[in-house]
């Protein structure tokens, strides 16, 4: 409260005996009524009054600035602005918000006066569906999207508005959003700015404006990017096309910069118009004339780039009476700016960064600047480095405003802009602040509509055939979880087949994660069916902000530097591809040649588990319309583990407006000659034009193997909405010109044959017959796939070779196969050798599970054996002599018989009834590498794995009950190189059993039967292409070292055997004493996992432990029942498996390095119940493997410990580890209980034992270990297993 005392000046001469308290008083008076008007303008902008904007974008009728809004509820934390720009805060009073209904703000939250609508009717309008209100709201409307932007001075229009909307014209109203923050401040990355303002080296005053002068560039040498993703492979065809624009969608680019300046997009439509106005009406304000470093005119740089925000200062604005109509879709959109009101958003666009100071510090001014000389900084002019397409253009669009925050409206401006200009590639660094992973009601609506209202965005972008690059964020998140939850992370999470989501690598070619300066992980995001692929993003070398006279360069990490170096890699491609007709709007076919062509990186989470390989990407685009083929890296025969002479079937569900798409074309084009292409978009519908990246994002619903023909027929499944690949290697013995005959009576709509990564072009010759023709630039190996949409019709392909180019016929036997190159070893727990002398690898072991009876008559599918592998569980598992089960009877006898001595006549009936399961074996390779081996299965429904691969399933419809079975053959097949070699055999054998190779391929037999008592189950195999009189039992293959069986007693050694030969002594029957061996290895030893992940731990002959004991010890000890824990006491372990490595290296006491324990020993029994609990008072990374399974593995309790979202953090690593355990109860106190997978019932009949092996991963020395039996309760001290039945010999 302002007082002012009355001063009476009556009395002559007071004013001038007291001039100063009298000016005084009325100094204080004027600033008083000051303050005054200040607070009430203050109240006045607060509600509703000029806003006042930041930076600049389009003008068209209206108020333009989208730069700062939320909508309903606020997914992502925002911010107010420093110049709030129609920006209010709900108070108390405005309770009613949530009223409407309809895209509403909460109580609290921040609401930007700016609405986005779009109406079903492309002619409407909001101001020519409310008249009476349109005078109080300025509108835009987007020709790309048909989005409408209307601008308000006053919350309570706004809120009428909507609610009219919502309540008159519901029927036409498809989307309405309040402007949303997108993210707050740009990606974040990694600055480093130990170089961040390293001046560019060159001539002071270096015109680069002169590119490609010929000089090299000093500081290429830095960027490791370039050699990792082959660049000089690509700049020897191309460097880019001028023609080929990257819009670069970010906080703003240094158009000064010396490595940019020269590559910056000039809009040529406004080269002489009138500064500060957009004379070609496009929605861009535009500077005709961009002033020279030096403060001068520079006429030959006319640049006209887009904003997103307005820098003008605020000027008075009132509602706007005389509106002018908006203009409809196709044509550009009225001013916002009106006439009059320029200051509002401003005469002058600056698509700069935003000045120094702002970001609340936040060094990544310069974001944008580093992005766009990633894309296109000039090559070859004697400074800085080289961006990925040095002769480009870049098209700089300021999205963020300069708080580093970006608004929804931003961004669909920005599309719309790059569209309607010319853009090829829009290269988008920014999403999300962070992953939402527990959504609340609220924010998953808004999740939807914020991707209906991107989808609205970019689809015409897909239409036109323009690329999208996102950047796939920087929160080390798995962006699986987010899409599992229904929340998005756009636009990377965008499913649209113009969008491509990219990860960052680093130098070691694995996605970038490393502990930052906080100790807290970071990384990129990943997402093994969300984000397609990585790109460089560690410590990446470009330009930046600094001296405009010489450029300055520095380095940034995350995936804002991958979708950078993307998107050039985008235009190279676009550029090749487009070269002969000047299409470059072929975002499918860049897309396709992108993902498919990087190098394969095993295990790397992203959809296609590569990384970027530009030099081959642009190699394809310049060959695809001659069609030359791209050979495999590696030859096929000499590299595979498991060469199969087949092809296999993969079945894929097409989502239903694809399907209709190939059904529509293949009724209007049955006779269709060539790709049903338009402008090589993704509109065209066929897989002819969209090729192999059709399936992208999709995952199988089943599988199949098919012998190495070229006639296909007899597809598994097929329906309109199923497609299938068929996909194997194809052995070219000779380069040259290949031909190529297709007879189908199929619609070429409906399929698409590859070879060497490149898509067929069929051309009509008689008869109705299509012929294509290929270059084998090469002999080798190519990869060979069809696409079948609906595949009813049979098709056959027939060859004519270099040799005979008039010769058509099938391919000799041997050209076409599958080959895995996945490398084929023992398990790295397996012992190097059976325990006993006289023993020998032999068996099977047979898990299998009862199907309760009612719940299946047999009729199977059969997707359902693909679903059965050794990480599920099943209650019964047998180890069999053999799978030779021909009789009535014999599988079912086999199975329940093998269980009466441990399940009892419930086993008995278990067996005689429907039931499933799997047959577990590793096998060896022949005596003779080379030779061809062939599989020989009887059953009704069962399938056969070697390896990873499928190689034979039979679902044979006929009833085992009507009589005896037809056996099915397998291709015939190789067993190739192994990930190690087997040792030498030592000349004194010691007294243990065979020795084992390492040279392994695990076989697995999947079968079911609807009633075992009368089923049929055998499987033999004999050299290829054998009568199949010789077909025998596995025996001879059997590589075992999972489990064994005990020698038979021999009789007393003979002694003189008469004819020089000696009998064995007869094998002891005492029993060995108990006993258990343990190895210890440090973390110099392992290679350390991604949390979450349980890593192998090696073999000791391999890699020697750094120590060793044995089980039980008379040093080790164990906790009491510890009621009071951690107060508890201890006692010898005794026979207990419980123990401390610190009890048997009491030197290791006061050592805090992490150790990786296992315990192995042959067992002749098995959990009780299929209960156990594993225990460790330092960390719960374990696994526990039985026989062929592992049936327990655990995760460090801390992993979760004060995360908010406990159940995400289990199931994500449940994912991990391969969903064979998990936890399933957590204490800040107890360790997870877990749910182990080892069978309920376990018989090992026939003298049989078998491996049990117990691993703890980074436990320190004096953490207490243990295993309960029978229980999981890991509290439970008297359920502590007993190294009893157990032994394992001495070294």
């Amino acid at each position: 409260m302002l007082v002012v005392f009355p001063l009476t000046l009556a009395e002559p001469g007071m004013a001038a005996r007291h001039r100063w308290l009298y000016w005084g008083l009325l100094l204080l008076l004027v600033l008083g009524l000051s303050c005054v008007a200040i607070v009430l303008l203050a109240v006045y902008q607060t509600t509703g009054s000029t806003p006042k904007p930041d930076e600049q974008e389009i003008k068209t009728h209206g108020t333009h600035d989208p730069t700062t809004a939320s909508h309903a509820p606020i997914t992502h934390p925002t911010r107010y602005q420093d110049n709030p720009i129609s920006l209010v805060r709900l108070t108390d009073a405005d309770t009613t918000v949530k009223e409407l209904g309809c895209c509403a703000a909460t109580k609290d939250d921040p609401i930007r006066l700016r609405l986005m609508v779009h109406l079903t009717d492309a002619n409407a309008t909001v101001a020519m569906l409310l008249p009476l209100l349109s005078g109080f709201f300025n509108s835009s409307k987007l020709p790309s999207s048909g989005l409408e932007l209307l601008d308000f001075d006053d919350l309570g229009i706004m809120r009428e508005v909507k609610s009219r909307l919502c309540e008159q014209h519901a029927d036409i109203l498809d989307l309405m959003l309040d402007d949303f923050l997108v993210m707050s401040k740009a990606q974040p990355d990694k600055n480093d700015v130990a170089t961040a303002a390293t001046a560019a080296t060159g001539p002071a005053g270096h015109d680069s404006s002169q590119q490609q002068s010929g000089a090299a560039d000093p500081e290429e040498a830095k960027q490791w990017h370039l050699e990792a993703i082959g660049a000089a492979s690509a700049w020897a065809i191309t460097r880019g096309l001028p023609d080929v624009i990257v819009a670069v969608v970010d906080n703003g680019v240094d158009l000064y910069h010396p490595d940019i300046r020269p590559n910056i997009w000039i809009n040529q439509r406004e080269m002489d118009g009138k500064a500060g106005i957009d004379d070609d009406d496009n929605g861009g304000n535009a500077r005709h004339v961009l002033p020279s470093p030096n403060g001068h005119a520079s006429t030959q740089d006319s640049i006209s780039p887009v904003s997103s925000t307005c820098t003008a200062s605020p000027s008075a604005f009132v509602p706007v009476t005389d509106s002018v109509p908006v203009s409809g879709v196709g044509q550009s959109p009225d001013r916002l700016c009106i006439p009059g009101f320029e200051a509002r958003c401003g005469g002058d666009p600056n698509p700069f960064p935003a000045p120094s100071g702002t970001y609340d510090g936040l060094n990544n001014r310069d974001h944008g600047t580093h992005v766009a000389g990633l894309v296109g900084a000039v090559r070859g002019n004697g400074m800085g480095g080289s961006g990925m397409a040095p002769n480009v253009k870049i098209m700089a669009l300021k999205a963020l405003d300069n708080m580093g925050d970006v608004y929804a409206s931003n961004v669909m401006v920005a599309y719309d802009y790059a569209l309607r200009m010319g853009a090829h590639v829009v290269s988008c660094s920014f999403g999300p602040k962070y992953p939402i992973l527990q959504p609340n009601s609220e924010q998953l609506a808004a999740a939807a509509q914020e991707v209906r209202l991107y989808e609205q965005a970019v689809r015409p972008m897909a239409q036109k055939g323009v690329l999208l690059v996102a950047s796939a964020g920087n929160e080390l998140t798995n962006l699986d979880v987010v899409r599992d939850v229904n929340m998005s992370y756009l636009p990377c999470t965008l499913d649209l087949p113009n969008v491509v989501c990219v990860a960052a690598s680093n130098s070691d070619n694995q996605i970038y994660s490393e502990l930052g300066r906080d100790n807290k992980p970071k990384g990129t995001n990943t997402g093994p069916t969300t984000v397609h692929i990585a790109a460089p993003g560690s410590d990446i070398y470009s330009t930046v902000l600094g001296s405009n006279a010489t450029g300055a360069y520095g380095y940034k990490t995350g995936s804002s530097m991958a979708a950078a170096i993307l998107s050039g890699a985008a235009a190279l491609v676009l550029s090749v591809l487009g070269a002969a007709d000047g299409n470059f709007y072929q975002a499918a076919r860049a897309r396709s040649l992108l993902l498919e062509t990087g190098d394969p990186r095993p295990g790397l989470p992203v959809i296609t588990g590569r990384t970027l390989n530009v030099g081959r990407a642009v190699q394809a685009a310049a060959e695809h319309n001659r069609m030359v083929l791209q050979p495999m890296a590696v030859d096929v025969a000499v590299q595979s583990s498991v060469l199969l002479r087949g092809l296999t079937d993969s079945y894929f569900h097409l989502p239903p407006a694809t399907a209709a798409a190939i059904a529509a074309a293949a009724a209007s084009d049955s006779t269709a000659t060539g790709p049903a292409t338009t402008n090589g978009s993704v509109a065209a519908v066929s897989p002819v034009a969209a090729g192999p990246s059709s399936l992208l994002g999709l995952l199988p619903f089943g599988g199949s193997v098919r012998n190495a023909s070229t006639c296909f027929s007899s597809f598994k499944y097929v329906g309109e909405d199923v497609m299938v690949a068929v996909r194997g290697h194809l052995k070219l013995p000779e380069a040259g010109q290949y031909g190529v005959r297709l007879a189908t009576a199929s619609p070429l709509a409906r399929l698409a044959v590859t070879v060497g990564q490149r898509q067929l072009i069929w051309q009509a010759v008689t008869g109705g017959v299509r012929e294509a023709v290929l270059l084998a630039p090469q002999p080798g190996w190519y990869v060979f796939e069809l696409l079948y949409a609906n595949s009813a019709q049979s098709l056959e392909l027939s060859w004519a070779l270099p040799s005979s180019p008039h010769t058509f016929d099938s391919l000799p036997d041997g050209y076409l196969g599958t080959g895995s190159m996945t490398l084929s070893t023992a398990p790295a727990h397996a012992p190097a050798s059976l325990p006993v002398p006289g023993a020998v690898p032999s068996g099977f072991q047979v898990l299998w599970q009862p199907v309760m009876q009612g719940s299946t008559n047999g009729s199977w599918d059969g997707g359902f054996l693909a679903t059965l592998d050794a990480k599920r569980f099943y209650p019964y598992s047998s180890i069999v002599e053999d799978v030779s089960y021909t009789s009535s009877g014999a599988l079912a006898g086999a199975l329940a018989g093998a269980r009466a001595g441990g399940g009892g006549s419930t086993s008995m009936t278990a067996a005689g009834g429907a039931l499933y399961g799997l047959a577990l074996a590793h096998i060896r390779a022949p005596a003779a590498p080379e030779q061809l081996l062939q599989f020989q299965v009887t059953c009704s429904f069962c399938s056969l794995y070697v390896g990873d691969m499928l190689v034979l399933e039979v679902l044979d419809p006929a009833n085992p009950a009507t009589g005896p079975l037809k056996p099915h053959l397998s291709s015939c097949l190789t067993l190739g190189p192994t990930a190690s070699t087997p040792g030498p055999v030592p000349q004194s054998a010691p007294a243990a059993g065979a020795r084992l190779t390492t040279a392994t391929y695990p076989l697995q037999l999947r079968f079911a039967t609807p009633n075992a008592s009368v089923s049929t189950l055998v499987l033999q195999w004999a050299p290829c292409n054998s009568p199949l009189a010789d077909f025998a039992p596995l025996a001879p293959l059997l590589a075992g070292g999972l489990w064994y069986r005990e020698p038979a007693p021999q009789p007393a050694a003979a002694a003189g055997g008469g004819n020089g030969t000696t009998v064995p002594a007869a094998a002891t029957s005492t029993p060995p004493p108990p006993s258990m061996q343990c190895d210890a290895w440090d973390s110099s030893a392992i290679v350390i996992p991604i949390p979450g992940t349980v890593v192998a731990l090696p073999r000791p002959e391999e890699v020697a432990p750094a120590y060793s004991f044995r089980l039980p010890s008379p040093n080790t000890s164990g906790l009491t029942s510890c009621q009071y824990w951690p107060i508890c006491s201890r006692r010898p372990s005794g026979s207990n498996l419980t123990f401390q490595i610190a009890d048997l290296y009491p030197a290791l006491r006061r050592s805090s390095e992490p150790l990786y324990v296992r315990c192995w020993a042959w067992w002749s029994s098995s959990f009780r119940g299929g209960l156990l609990a594993v225990w460790s008072s330092d960390s719960l990374y374990t696994a526990v493997y039985v026989a062929g399974q592992r049936v327990g593995a655990g995760r460090d309790r801390r992993e979760c410990a004060g995360n908010m979202a406990q159940t995400s953090c289990y199931q994500n690593y449940r994912l991990a580890a391969y969903q064979v355990f998990y936890s399933v109860a957590y204490n800040s106190q107890l360790i997870a209980n877990r749910q182990p997978l080892a069978p309920n019932t376990t018989s090992l009949a026939g003298g049989y034992r078998q491996l049990l092996v117990l691993e703890w991963h980074g436990v320190k020395s004096f953490a207490q270990l243990a295993v309960m039996d029978g229980s999981v309760d890991s509290e439970q001290s008297n359920a502590t297993l007993l190294v009893a039945n157990m032994f394992a010999p001495t070294a």
